[in-house]
């Protein structure tokens, strides 16, 4: 099967951020590269970067402006380049370093934001380097295991390429670079533990009626923890595992006070090594276990109940739960808006007339609107950016004390000598967007 390995550097760790660097290289099955694309994104007119992801990836403002391309531009370059992919193909394989935890998020709101489908039918298959490179860490005696400074274990690409001899190719948070060190790491892992990375354990659909012990990263200078588990809900590639050594015993009466006892596994995305417990704990938890099949909650959740207590959240935070025929209705009205932008203001009417039970289209058209039309109202635009950037309106962590600490921290990179020219000039061109978008300086 075609493996896609690929690598984003955002605007902000916050999915309310924006990709600004990507990289996607395609290989064979010999390994061989039959296509790549990558390139910088120039940052939409509503989005103001976090400087700390500016200074990681050592990308200025001025410089993803004069050689980054418009994003819905990269948006449909992306989806054509994998749905190309899966038509000579028939399925492929996206595989990074953490990325499902992080690229694929961000992969997914890239695409749904401008009203394209990041699902592609199910003919894509994820797969996390990170997850692989965790269990040889549990499951090999002789992994290089390293301590990070606060004290406990790492598993950064950087540090896992240098703990394997992988040293010419450092981790730069360049997406084409971390895409090379990343097939260099699993190439070299392969070769060291004589196995291949694509071949991980895990449990397809554990029953409902045993206790499991689940494998899990531990605590320095354990190299490995084995945590009693409860299977409570299991369908199709979804599984909510109750953590029997935490949640108090007897159980909360209500679901809000037990979901921080539960965790949510995605098979196509998550990892899990379990193994069936042995007789003596079975026995030990029996008690506990008959009385999660008599608890008026525990018996009864499902993953609808599970998540309809999370709470609400800005749909650009929780963008996958906006329904595919939504995806479909988005694309559709934005190509309207692109056949005749002076319309557009009546669209958005018009589509916010009809979609009052699903507000979420309205918020996604809108804001594509502010963001890629040419000409707009600013009083408008203004009144928007301060929703979004001072009062936290999208993400509660990115407002006004944060963007006055970043501020003072520009500063003081400006003030000091020592600093490089690249620095310098991300740190002014970062406050200069600042006051304009925002009128903070």
């Amino acid at each position: 099967m075609i493996q896609v390995f690929y690598d984003f550097e955002t605007s902000s760790l916050s999915l309310s951020g924006q990709v600004i660097s990507y990289c996607f290289l395609a290989l064979s099955n010999d390994g061989s590269l039959l296509q790549e694309l990558s390139g910088l994104v120039t940052l939409t007119r509503c989005e103001l970067p976090d400087l700390d992801a500016l200074l990681i990836t050592r990308l200025s403002i001025q410089h993803l402006h004069q050689y980054g391309k418009p994003e819905p531009t990269v948006a449909l370059e992306i989806f054509t380049f994998l749905f190309n992919l899966i038509e000579a193909h028939g399925k492929i394989v996206l595989c990074g370093y953490n990325s499902n935890q992080f690229d694929l998020k961000f992969l997914r709101s890239l695409l749904i934001r401008h009203g394209l489908n990041p699902y592609f039918y199910g003919k894509i298959e994820y797969r996390d380097v990170l997850h692989w490179v965790r269990y040889l860490g549990m499951s090999h005696t002789q992994f290089p295991m390293q301590l990070h400074a606060d004290g406990y274990w790492t598993f950064s690409l950087e540090q896992m390429a240098r703990a394997h001899g992988v040293t010419a190719l450092p981790q730069t948070h360049n997406a084409i670079d971390d895409v090379q060190l990343t097939i260099h790491l699993v190439s070299q892992l392969e070769t060291i533990y004589g196995t291949t990375w694509m071949t991980q354990p895990t449990i397809q659909s554990p029953p409902i009626h045993s206790v499991w012990l689940k494998h899990r990263i531990g605590t320095p200078p354990e190299r490995i923890q084995s945590i009693p588990v409860f299977p409570l809900f299991s369908h199709q590639n979804t599984l909510l595992l109750l953590q029997l050594d935490t949640i108090p015993f007897p159980f909360p009466d209500t679901l809000m006070e037990c979901r921080s006892h539960i965790e949510y596994v995605n098979y196509k995305t998550g990892f899990l090594w379990a193994s069936l417990a042995p007789t003596d704990v079975q026995s030990t938890y029996q008690p506990i276990i008959d009385c999660i099949r008599s608890h008026p909650v525990l018996c009864n959740i499902d993953v609808e109940s599970f998540f309809s207590l999370s709470p609400p959240t800005d749909i650009e935070l929780a963008i996958t739960n906006f329904p595919l025929p939504a995806i479909h209705s988005l694309h559709h009205y934005i190509k309207q808006c692109h056949q005749d932008w002076e319309s557009a203001p009546h669209i958005l009417q018009s589509v916010h007339s009809v979609s009052q039970d699903n507000h979420h289209l309205t918020q996604l058209l809108h804001r594509y609107y502010l963001n890629h039309a040419p000409n707009i109202n600013q009083s408008h635009l203004s009144h928007y950016l301060e929703y979004r950037h001072l009062t936290g309106g999208v993400d509660p962590k990115r407002n006004i004390e944060s963007l006055r600490k970043a501020i003072s921290s520009a500063h003081r990179l400006l003030d000091d000598s020592t600093q490089d020219c690249l620095t310098h000039q991300i740190a002014s061109g970062y406050l200069e967007r600042v006051k304009v978008m925002v009128g903070l300086s």
